[in-house]
């Protein structure tokens, strides 16, 4: 079973990754948006159970501070949802250490964790703008599938 945890700012925090793509998407690519959120998804490849799948979240990738996570999907509140992630059989760095830091705090192995980050587009943006943002900014079609 695959368990996915998600990690976003808390509401009253800026994201910056979010603003940056936000400037990015206007100079870069001419497309009129007024905000753009980010979360991070870790796709993990083994039965955890809630009390498991909690630790992870609390110990190990959201900052309590700034972040929630959630074994639920945090977006809401926006026009198009992009979310980007690693082909099959391409290296993923971050879900490869995810993984060992998972397997020392569980104490046991798992089959794999895959790293994945969603975009929030919000704004008056086109399926067409949302597919030439993605395919021209967020993602690399090579080696990155978005959907």
């Amino acid at each position: 079973m695959v368990n996915r945890i998600e990690v976003g700012f808390k509401k009253e925090m800026k994201d910056a990754l979010g603003d940056s793509i936000r400037k990015r998407i206007v100079e870069d690519i001419h497309i009129n948006v007024d905000a753009v959120r980010t979360i991070e998804v870790y796709s993990i490849d083994a039965d955890l159970t809630d009390e498991q799948v909690k630790i992870l979240g609390e110990k190990l990738f959201a900052d309590p501070i700034i972040q929630v996570f959630s074994d639920k999907a945090l977006a809401k509140d926006f026009a198009w949802l992009i979310e980007v992630g690693f082909k099959p059989g391409v290296t993923d760095n971050v879900g490869a250490t995810a993984k060992r830091a998972c397997e020392d705090i569980l104490g046991t192995s798992l089959n794999g964790v895959y790293f994945s980050r969603q975009y929030l587009l919000i704004g008056k943006i086109t399926k067409e703008d949302a597919e030439k943002i993605a395919g021209g900014l967020l993602a690399n079609g090579l080696i990155e599938r978005w959907e």
